[in-house]
């Protein structure tokens, strides 16, 4: 794999954080970041439209591979060198519902070190625990980001 694009939904804040938040890091392989309505995405990928959600990634490498879903989020993860360890994890059956809340999470930069202090100290179960809830509280509050408080990490 040389290229890893990304497509994500220019109309959603969370999908244009994950977008900005992406372009600061430092890749493995070089990521292309487009927006789903992109001239090119239709081109470039014939037939995708049909693997596009709306407020979510959809991850696609050179060689024709596609992630859609906590997938693409892991995906996402798996290509940045300070995150690969993390995103291996998150593969795992039951951190893997809540990929898109890490990514979420590690997107706000304020959330890096409490995520990495979790990652290190917190069993999968734990947490899993903390990204549910912290899923959860986005849910009923669509309009406003998870709660940070919920993240936090034990002693």
């Amino acid at each position: 794999m040389n290229t890893l694009y990304i497509l994500y939904d220019h109309t959603c804040p969370h999908s244009d954080r994950h977008r900005e938040w992406l372009a600061r890091q430092e890749p493995l392989v070089p990521l292309r970041l487009l927006a789903h309505r992109a001239e090119e995405v239709p081109c470039r990928f014939p037939g995708i439209e049909a693997h596009l959600t709306p407020r979510e990634l959809t991850v696609i490498s050179d060689d024709g591979q596609l992630w859609t879903g906590p997938a693409a989020s892991v995906m996402c993860l798996f290509m940045l060198e300070q995150h690969r360890e993390f995103a291996e994890r998150l593969a795992c059956p039951l951190l893997l519902p809540f990929a898109r809340t890490a990514l979420e999470l590690l997107s706000r930069d304020r959330e890096v070190l409490a995520m990495q202090c979790l990652f290190r100290r917190s069993t999968d179960a734990e947490l899993a625990s903390i990204l549910r809830m912290n899923s959860e509280v986005a849910a009923q509050r669509p309009h406003l980001p998870p709660v940070p408080v919920l993240l936090t990490a034990r002693t």
